[in-house]
């Protein structure tokens, strides 16, 4: 199993890199001051609001450039617009400084910089995953590739595909899968024979196949791999390509894992990377007679249950509460998800922990970083849950955004708009346009 990650790593990591973040911050340091102000320019229409404050230092001190004040305090301006926290001072000193000329100047050079970047300062509201989809009804279970299975890899596969108004899957696409290439053709044929309830309507729809040995994940090999290839110190200096991998590697724990976590927005990105919480915790049991449903719930140190966070219990229920109820076992958590569902009355409860994590534990979180700095890989597999990248990819004639965002225009009444970026994609050859124009038309 490690032997696989080791040899898609290696492969991923002495590919040709593409323009990003740490790309830009070295040839900075090195004085290739055109190479960096060229990069850097590169990362504005992505919203990279560090990229926005390093250009306008290179114009207050003419690195590279003549000093222009007026364009430094333009880039400052923006940076602060994007997020940057440490605009305040130098954007009060400059405007104190300046002429009546040179801030008209700002100005004008502000409003061209927002308008680069204009995806990143509007109200941001639009989510493609809000429509309400259909529900399956018919799934199967994709089969395990026979060379997978002997080399013990195991990995994901998430698919993008057009369902028809009869619920069946017309065509499908593989938006991201790790490793690369192994599941792909097994997560097809599966999401092929499934049904979906009929609608009366197309829809595009998204769906992840997780494919696990059911034996426990050796986290330990997992730490390694990152700290060998450096993983986590190259996502945290800004390379794209490492943030990017990373991600991948953290939706692979993700699917593995045996836990439910919660993700606090406000616990701070650590300078050391811990991934006890994908670790196996000490099995825990709740031999609670008659209960039927789902709980969340919070225990004392005892796992005697104090407080109710959640309940949904069902009809077959004979529980009036679970408060003072006790679960047993070694508690690693002081919140549990307790599910018993009404056909399986005679099994035990499921006891799942609930853990507190960092976004930094997750895959959308560096995906969205390896975006901002310049992956397009990340940027196609975030695309399809943030419109702005949508728009972002369209603009830059990315033949599979114009493609799905074309099918996306069809299927919202825009004929027009649609058809156009689909023929768009089909004149670079993307193949899958083709058979969308053929079901949408």
């Amino acid at each position: 199993m490690v032997r696989v990650w080791l040899v898609f790593v290696s492969v991923l990591i002495i590919s040709p890199l593409q323009a990003d973040w740490l790309q830009a911050v070295k040839a900075h340091q090195s004085q290739n001051y055109a190479l960096a102000k060229e990069q850097f320019s590169q990362l504005i229409p992505y919203g990279n609001k560090d990229a926005a404050f390093n250009l306008a230092t290179m114009h207050l001190y003419g690195e590279g450039i003549a000093v222009d004040y007026s364009m430094a305090l333009a880039y400052f301006k923006l940076a602060a617009a994007l997020g940057h926290t440490n605009t305040v001072e130098v954007i009060t000193q400059l405007q104190q400084n300046l002429d009546d000329t040179q801030l008209a100047s700002a100005d004008q050079e502000l409003v061209k910089l927002q308008h680069v970047a204009r995806w990143w300062l509007l109200p941001h509201s639009s989510n493609i995953d809000a429509v309400l989809s259909p529900s399956p009804i018919k799934r199967e279970a994709p089969l395990y590739p026979l060379n997978a299975y002997r080399t013990g890899a195991i990995g994901y596969v998430t698919l993008r595909f057009l369902v028809d108004e009869q619920g069946v899957v017309q065509t499908a696409k593989v938006m991201d899968a790790f490793p690369e290439k192994t599941f792909d053709q097994s997560a097809l044929r599966a999401l092929k024979t499934w049904r979906y309830e009929a609608t009366g309507a197309k829809q595009i729809l998204t769906t992840r196949f997780d494919y696990s040995l059911n034996e426990e994940l050796n986290i330990d090999a997992v730490e390694l791999l990152i700290e060998q290839h450096q993983l986590w110190r190259g996502a945290l200096l800004g390379s794209a390509q490492h943030q990017f991998l990373l991600g991948s590697l953290l939706q692979l724990l993700d699917t593995q894992k045996v836990k439910l976590s919660v993700i606090d927005n406000d616990m701070p990105l650590s300078a050391k990377l811990d991934l006890s919480t994908f670790r196996t915790m000490s099995p825990v049991t709740a031999d609670f007679s008659g209960f039927v449903g789902n709980a969340e719930v919070r225990v004392a140190a005892d796992g005697t249950i104090i407080e109710l966070l959640r309940t949904d219990f069902s009809d077959e229920n004979k529980l009036q509460t679970l408060l003072g109820l006790k679960l047993t076992g070694t508690l690693e958590s002081d919140v549990y998800r307790l599910n018993r569902s009404a056909d399986r009355q005679t099994e035990s409860v499921l006891v799942m922990p609930i853990m507190t994590i960092p976004p930094s534990l997750t895959a959308r979180f560096w995906w969205d970083k390896a975006a901002r700095n310049g992956s397009k890989a990340a940027q196609r597999i975030v695309a399809p849950h943030d419109q702005r990248w949508e728009h972002i990819l369209v603009e830059e004639q990315d033949a599979e955004a114009m493609a799905w965002a074309g099918s996306r225009m069809l299927l919202e009444g825009d004929r027009e708009a649609g058809l156009a970026l689909l023929e768009a994609a089909i004149a670079k050859q993307y193949t899958p346009a083709l058979e969308l124009k053929r079901l949408l038309m």
